[in-house]
């Protein structure tokens, strides 16, 4: 991931790629939105993620 998710301001994205697919994260008021899709963009798919203050902080190994 380019940028932590929390540090993310509203509308601003990041991405992650891997292989042949990629994952668009954005923020939005309440959470974020999940975009997966492939490197043809063949299949896309979404999923809102809300923000809870129990949510751990994860970090990137």
């Amino acid at each position: 991931m380019n940028k932590d998710i929390y540090e993310l301001k509203l509308h601003e994205a990041t991405t992650s790629h891997k292989g042949n697919s990629y994952t668009k994260i954005v923020r939005v008021p309440g959470g974020w939105i999940y975009f997966y899709s492939d490197d043809m963009h063949k299949n896309l798919t979404s999923t809102f993620v809300p923000f809870s203050r129990k949510s751990p902080k994860l970090t990137e190994e």
